[in-house]
């Protein structure tokens, strides 16, 4: 047990120092967060508009109310900040590292080689970006005149975290297909792009 508390720790000393470079990082380059910040606005923006144009023809699209669809837009937001703060950037990552051939240096260091591919790269001035999904998370509550009880917190909490250990795991899954074939860069896309179909409601999906 010591042991692992002691190896534990050791993985943590790193984290930390490889996140605190990550701030150092994202503190020299503070126009890529500004512009990053306006494509997430705008594309934040631009789902609210497409529903508030279907709403204002149908009361409803796949069951889902407007109020819903806004509040599933807000939670989509979230899941999208905390992937981009905690992982995105070292995934993409990966594909380079193993063609470029840097992957040994990683695997000869004294540290979990998946630890260091999932975590090295942070972004945590994105974390400003929870602003906007909170904010329209509390209107569609307020417009749905719904108060969530603590139990409906902890289980959202809980599904939350899941969703985001699922993505990880798919993204990380389908990036190891580059160590057998060479040339697929678009796999880091793949699961990216594939989670976009989350921040719809799912009725609007007809077939398998």
């Amino acid at each position: 047990m010591p042991h692992s508390v002691d190896n534990l720790m050791k993985h943590f000393r790193v984290l930390r120092r490889l996140w605190a470079i990550s701030i150092q990082k994202s503190l020299v380059f503070r126009w890529q967060f500004v512009t990053d910040l306006i494509d997430e606005g705008a594309s934040v923006f631009v789902s609210l508009l497409t529903f508030d144009i279907a709403y204002s023809h149908v009361p409803t699209i796949g069951g889902w109310s407007q109020p819903q669809a806004i509040l599933l837009i807000g939670v989509f937001q979230l899941h999208s900040v905390v992937i981009n703060v905690v992982f995105m950037n070292s995934l993409f990552l990966i594909s380079r590292t193993v063609f470029l051939g840097k992957l040994d240096g990683l695997l000869l260091r004294p540290v979990s080689t998946r630890l260091l591919l999932s975590f090295r790269e942070m972004h945590f001035v994105g974390l400003l970006r929870l602003i906007p999904g909170i904010a329209i998370i509390t209107y569609a509550l307020d417009q749905m005149g719904y108060t969530p009880a603590f139990t409906d917190i902890l289980i959202a909490g809980v599904l939350f975290v899941l969703g985001i250990v699922i993505v990880y795991g798919m993204w990380f899954a389908s990036l190891t297909i580059e160590f057998w074939i060479e040339g697929l860069w678009s796999m880091e896309e793949f699961v990216p792009n594939a989670f976009r179909f989350g921040q719809y409601p799912d009725g609007i999906y007809t077939g398998m």
